[in-house]
């Protein structure tokens, strides 16, 4: 348990090569940047509330989840050329059209992992998929028994694997 900034920054001093660790076994890219961003966001959060972290490297992994996320967004927002004028389409109709290719991407995606790795493995990864955002690798790793890092370990292989090597073929 940390419960001050100060113990935070002993306890990140201690455990940052574990924390780094952690995050090359996942589905994020590590990022020195964003490594030490997180930092300071939990550091000065313990400094202005005096709160209590029960879980230091779940805390953490999560605010670096979290900063990596909003670093990826802020990065396709600076792509988007200004003069793209936008085009108007009937909302319904886009959310159906969405919808379906959203469906048939996925139905495709699973296909492909299906195809390259082990039942056990699938299972994780399906459940994990199919139940997400409602489930934490802690709680996948009590519903099949094995442990959170390995559940981690698992679905970052194939996340990983999968943003490397699957295409998405739409005239299948």
């Amino acid at each position: 348990m940390v419960s001050s900034a100060d113990n935070f920054a002993t306890w990140f001093i201690e455990n940052q090569s574990k924390v780094i660790n952690y995050i090359k076994g996942g589905a994020l890219a590590y990022d020195e940047d964003a490594l030490q961003d997180t930092f300071i966001k939990i550091f000065e959060m313990l400094q202005r509330r005096k709160t209590a972290i029960r879980d230091p490297l779940g805390y953490f992994l999560t605010c670096y989840r979290s900063v990596c996320l909003d670093k990826i967004k802020k990065r396709k927002l600076e792509t988007i050329p200004v003069d793209e004028a936008p085009q108007v389409y009937n909302r319904a109709d886009v959310a159906n059209d969405e919808a379906a290719d959203f469906r048939e991407i996925n139905a495709d995606m699973l296909e492909w992992v299906r195809g390259r790795y082990s039942e056990k493995k699938v299972s994780i990864f399906e459940m994990y998929t199919g139940m997400y955002p409602d489930v934490s690798y802690r709680k996948l790793s009590k519903l099949v028994g094995l442990g959170y890092a390995r559940i981690g370990a698992i679905i970052g292989e194939i996340v990983r694997d999968l943003n490397a090597n699957f295409q998405y073929d739409k005239d299948r």
